[in-house]
């Protein structure tokens, strides 16, 4: 453990047995139930101060144990043997009061730093030595000691006074150069006045002094020029820098740099401009070098030379960026180039890409506006495709076409294939699938274009209208509603597929809209419509419907019950009916079959021809009785 035993006029010896001179006690200490971990440290690095200035000393304590701090005191170190050093204090700094305490001894060494040093307000353990000189190169100390207790900790920092400094901030640090290149060293310093200074530099690399390189010094500068040749010359290299009193050193490293790699990735598109002088242009874009040398790259040179020409005659463009445009008029599309590009940074240009080949001609674009008919009335159906030509051919007109189809959904390699060369082909049903998938692909002296937008074609359409709706009612007894029964008959035209089922609409003729009644969905021509008003007038239409989907509907006819009689043996009621045709704007007349019911179902019919129309209302009322005799 350490020892400490109190002199007069404030002189210490500080006796370390065991440990060594910037070593902290690794043991932990209670002090007054505050508890000191073993890293706990306070150590300040050694400082080194130019002549002249003030030198700060700021020891920072754990917050942890400033609170059981007793007295801090600081002073020099002088080293007695290899184990001892006596301490000797310049002040005492009292806790928690902060009052100070100096050593006035005028006879101790501490007395030329007296009148120099103050202590650091509201800091807890500092202090600064003004004006210092070459003479106050000195270790210090700092010790604290614990209220209550016989530990301390002590730090130790040695203070360097040197009469020169080097300038890292203007002096190089890293230099860039290339093979067969010179470049500059400099080395700044800072020095006292009225100083000799002195310059050598040596080359780490062969671990000897620069001869061969001129040097330029003065007072506070030294450059060297190094040409950079051989792998050696690379350095790095140490700056030296020297008075009578202090000797710097100061490390400039050379990156070295070299010629960028070769561009890669190099792609082309063919492009149509509306300029006379430019009306074909080819975009060459490429990607920057994978390696660019230890430089930015600051341009690219693109060469290019008609085919079978040599490169000696290529003639050489320079962009700042990695694509160029290449223009040539439309009636010079057919002439091609050979091209590589370089890309330079301040070493040079370097390795050229691979040699590729720009056209100003190519492959067509694909072609447009597609659409189909289908044809029905020429035996098997067959689908009409059209198309129109592409908008750009490439230069090269367009010689064919290949047309694909296929089963919606199916993958294009097992598409049927067919070729031509007009603008349309006709394309006969394969298989049972009535849904295809068709594209088109133009092909010109190049090669072919990309595919067209797909279009959906089928080899049947939605059916017609239903024909011939009509209506009948049905009148029960009293303990049940009112009924209307619908049928119809199938529409002329199934599209090319079996109808499968109809939609019967039926709204209120309030609701101005379809989407606001209701529907059914049946497998036959009739349904009957039950739960009505008996006092509501209804619309009502059917569609028919195929694999395509529903078809147009029917025309609409309109039904509603106006009034209802009952004796003991005839039963009447009164059958309002309107069947609308609309043709334009005007209305057109026809006749419809009505049917009503007894109440032992018994079926009659009557036919409301043209002449029992209301001519301006397009409706007609009748009053039916039924004997139940």
């Amino acid at each position: 453990m350490n020892t400490w035993l109190r002199h007069m006029r404030g002189m210490e010896i500080h006796i370390n047995t065991w440990r060594s001179q910037h070593e902290v006690d690794l043991v932990c200490i209670s002090v007054d139930g505050t508890t000191i971990p073993p890293n706990a440290t306070f150590e300040l690095q050694d400082q080194e101060v130019f002549l002249g200035s003030n030198a700060v000393l700021e020891w920072k304590l754990p917050p942890s144990i400033i609170s059981s701090i007793e007295i801090i005191k600081f002073g020099l170190v002088s080293r007695i043997g290899a184990y001892g050093e006596r301490l000797e204090a310049i002040f005492v700094k009292i806790f928690p009061s902060g009052n100070v305490i100096w050593n006035y001894n005028p006879n101790s060494k501490i007395a030329s730093y007296r009148n120099r040093t103050t202590v650091m307000r509201n800091v807890t353990a500092g202090l600064v030595i003004s004006n210092v000189q070459l003479a106050d190169s000195s270790e210090f100390y700092c010790l604290v000691k614990f209220s209550g207790s016989r530990n301390t900790m002590t730090d130790y920092v040695f203070l360097r006074v040197v009469d020169l400094q080097i300038l890292k901030s203007t002096s190089s640090n890293v230099v860039s150069s290339w093979h067969n290149n010179k470049v500059q060293l400099l080395c700044h310093v800072k020095v006292a006045r009225d100083t000799t200074t002195k310059f050598i530099w040596r080359n780490q690399a062969i671990g000897n002094s620069v001869s061969q390189f001129p040097q330029r010094d003065d007072q506070v500068t030294s450059v060297l020029t190094v040409h950079t040749y051989d792998d050696a010359d690379f350095g790095p290299y140490v700056c030296v820098a020297m008075t009578p009193n202090t000797n710097q050193t100061h490390v400039v490293h050379i990156k070295r740099l070299h010629k960028p790699s070769a561009p890669g990735n190099v792609t082309r598109q063919r492009l149509l401009r509306p300029s006379a002088n430019c009306s074909v242009q080819t975009s060459v874009t490429w990607m920057p070098p994978l390696d660019n040398g230890g430089s930015p790259v600051t341009h690219y040179d693109v060469q290019f030379k008609p085919f079978g020409e040599g490169w000696w005659e290529a003639e050489t463009a320079v962009v700042n960026t990695p694509y160029i445009h290449m223009c040539r008029p439309r009636d010079q599309g057919r002439n091609g180039l050979e091209m590589r590009v370089m890309a330079r940074n301040v070493v040079g240009q370097g390795e050229p890409s691979e040699v590729f080949i720009v056209t100003f001609w190519g492959e067509p674009t694909p072609p447009r506006n597609l659409a189909y008919r289908l044809v029905r009335n020429d035996g098997y159906p067959y689908i009409r495709v059209t198309w129109d030509y592409p908008y750009d051919d490439g230069g090269v007109s367009v010689n064919g076409y290949k047309v694909e189809y296929k089963a919606t959904g199916a993958a294009w390699a097992r598409a049927i294939q067919t070729g031509t060369f007009a603008k349309e082909v006709r394309l006969e049903k394969k298989s049972n699938l009535k849904e295809y998938e068709i594209r088109v692909i133009a092909y010109n002296g190049v090669g072919p274009s990309k595919p067209s937008e797909v279009l959906k074609a089928a080899f049947a359409e939605k059916p017609s209208r239903p024909l011939n709706v009509g209506i009948s009612a049905t009148a029960l007894n009293t303990n049940h509603g009112p009924h209307i029964q619908i049928r119809w008959d199938s529409p002329l035209d199934n599209g090319g597929s079996p109808i499968t089922e109809y939609m019967v609409e039926y709204k209120e003729e309030v609701q101005t809209n379809w989407s606001q009644g209701r529907y059914v969905e049946v497998d036959r021509n009739e349904f009957i419509l039950t739960g009505i008003d008996r006092n509501m007038k209804y619309d009502i239409r059917v569609s028919a419907r195929n694999s395509m989907g529903y078809g147009p509907p029917s025309k609409v006819v309109s039904v509603k019950y106006t009034g209802f009689q009952r004796t003991d043996q005839i039963m009447c009621f009164i059958l309002h009916a309107e069947y609308r045709v609309q043709t334009g704007t005007s209305w057109r007349m026809g006749s419809v079959d009505v049917e009503y019911h007894d109440v032992i179902r018994k079926t009659s019919r009557f036919t409301a021809s043209q002449d029992l129309w209301n001519v301006e209302s397009s409706q007609f009322t009748r009053k039916v009785c039924i004997s139940q005799e």
